[in-house]
């Protein structure tokens, strides 16, 4: 996608499973805040699974290889930053140096590749103030901080701060909003149980607080919250970040 100019740079964009198959919205929303803002966007189609899940699950050399194909493919494609705006890649992507630390190959490639990757909120906060001109969004809007930002990155004010960029965005802090929404990687599936009590927990405190939007930044967590906040009847959008600066600049509905 071109950079709308002047140009600031070239970044690459990992699409990951999720996105691509379930939530290429998100994908959209955030290639064009970042051409919107100067980057051009590359995608490479060669690109495959961040490799977070099958870490989670111990397949390591399947992780290792996913990595290996991605460090590949991003370098032929010429870029230098790798940006993901789900948190879990993100937070791989910055792995793949201790995961293939004892590769001779591709250690060093690797580790500059972990160097130079970055969470999409992380990369857009680091732009901030952000091109305008944006439209007023009036809108209460919360965020739950995912777990993979937050705990595994130490991100949690940049989103905040690009939220609060938004014209007419009133930011209403979420009780517990460290806290596990319950979806952790592939943990909603094999401890349903435990999941489920997870995201009742963090609904009862949507509910009380009553946003027009529930904010995220994480694929897993957006697709947990979008249906917890459906089947319970509560009148809430659950959005990415990202998804609410475009709609601030006019580029999705």
């Amino acid at each position: 996608m071109p950079a709308a100019p002047p140009f600031r740079g070239r970044v690459g964009l990992l699409t990951g499973c999720l996105e691509n198959s379930l939530l290429a919205g998100m994908c959209i929303a955030t290639a064009k805040v970042l051409a919107h803002n100067g980057f051009e966007v590359v995608i490479p189609a060669e690109q495959v699974c961040c490799g977070a899940l099958p870490a989670h699950l111990g397949e390591l050399e399947l992780a290792r290889n996913q990595a290996r194909r991605n460090i590949d493919v991003f370098q032929a494609a010429g870029v230098r930053t790798v940006i993901s705006d789900a948190a879990g890649c993100s937070g791989h992507l910055k792995e793949y140096g201790r995961l293939l630390s004892d590769d001779p190959n591709y250690a060093f490639r690797a580790a500059r590749f972990s160097e130079n990757s970055r969470d999409s909120t992380e990369f857009l906060a680091e732009q901030l103030p952000l091109r305008g001109p944006m439209r007023r969004l009036e809108l209460r809007v919360t965020y739950d901080d995912p777990c993979h930002l937050i705990h595994g990155q130490g991100i949690s004010l940049q989103p905040r701060e690009l939220l609060t960029s938004i014209p007419g965005v009133h930011l209403i802090e979420l009780p517990e909003a460290s806290w596990c929404c319950g979806s952790a990687g592939t943990y909603n599936l094999t401890h349903a149980e435990e999941s489920n009590a997870l995201l009742m927990r963090k609904l009862a405190h949507v509910k009380a607080i009553r946003p027009d939007v529930l904010a995220t930044a994480n694929s897993g967590c957006y697709i947990q919250l979008a249906a917890g906040v459906r089947e319970a009847g509560i009148q809430v959008e659950v959005l990415h970040v990202n998804e609410l600066l475009a709609r601030a600049y006019g580029l999705i509905q």
